[in-house]
């Protein structure tokens, strides 16, 4: 079983993808969180093997969620979900090709496949191929 990490400050959102990820892949173990600090204490505490960052930059927390690229695990494949893909770009430069637009056309289909595809990547024990 593989765990995953979900970052939202957006509590709609959050419960949202927890509950795609849940339905569209097998096998794997989710854990959440809804602040920095609940996000710092996760990452902290276990290995995953991908985490998915909502990043909301029109939204009015968006000047907490930068503060998660400095937390992120060397080596830990992270898939971005966000509404602008230029500023995710250039806050998370390192992770550019695993960013996802969030809109309303195919956007459940398109996470679940970045999400299948990212996971592959990893061994069972959590770690990059």
């Amino acid at each position: 079983m593989k765990n995953i990490l979900i970052y939202s400050e957006t509590m709609l959102y959050l419960k949202g993808i927890d509950l795609l990820i849940n339905e569209g892949i097998q096998d794997i173990k989710t854990n959440c969180a809804n602040s920095v600090t609940t996000y710092k204490e996760l990452v902290s505490k276990e290995s995953y093997a991908l985490i998915i960052l909502h990043i909301d930059f029109l939204g009015t927390t968006n000047k907490n969620q930068g503060k998660t690229i400095f937390l992120l695990p060397p080596h830990t494949p992270t898939l971005i979900l966000t509404d602008d893909t230029v500023s995710a770009g250039k806050l998370f430069p390192s992770v550019v090709d695993h960013i996802c637009f969030l809109d309303v056309k195919n956007t459940a289909t398109k996470i679940i496949s970045m999400a299948n595809n990212m996971l592959s990547m990893t061994k069972p024990n959590n770690t990059t191929t």
